[in-house]
């Protein structure tokens, strides 16, 4: 029981240094991305400046209505 243990946790473990080497070739701003994530109001400023002003005042009135 052991061994199988002690197997299952090696392969594991390289399964994720090569999930990380994957993603960091296919991501290099990994991190940013990371920190980004942490920080939601920042994607929900993103979101927002993404959509035009015309939509979030017509949100806006129909809210107030």
């Amino acid at each position: 029981m052991h061994w199988r243990l002690i197997t299952l946790g090696v392969c594991v473990f390289c399964l994720a240094i090569i999930i990380i080497k994957i993603c960091s070739i296919l991501y290099l701003p990994c991190i940013q991305l990371c920190y980004i994530s942490k920080d939601k109001t920042f994607l929900s400023n993103l979101i927002l400046e993404d959509r035009p002003k015309d939509d979030r005042k017509g949100l806006q009135h129909s809210n107030n209505r």
